[in-house]
């Protein structure tokens, strides 16, 4: 996708999810709680997601740090799939 594209679903999904702005820099490093609050997400619901390759990090010892490209990834793919969901929902029934 590209990168307007990419940075105006960051815009949408991170006011969704807190009620305000909240920049996810694609270089930038978070923790697993900083993920969570952005994703509006429990700790437990983001590492079952990067258990299940939905979302991408890497541990350190006890701890999990993701890239926020990663971030912004998982945050498209999962708009792209709700939208996908919704819109299928919206067809007219015959």
């Amino acid at each position: 996708m590209t990168a307007p594209i990419r940075r105006n679903v960051s815009q949408i999904l991170e006011k969704d999810a807190m009620g305000s702005d909240i920049e996810v820099r694609p270089t930038a490093v978070y923790t697993l709680q900083e993920v969570a609050r952005v994703l509006n997400i429990s700790d437990s619901t983001v590492r079952k997601h990067l258990k299940q390759g939905r979302l991408k990090g890497t541990q350190f010892g006890r701890a999990y740090r993701f890239l926020g490209k990663h971030v912004l990834d998982y945050m498209e793919t999962e708009y792209l799939r709700t939208v996908g969901q919704v819109s299928h929902l919206t067809w007219p029934i015959r």
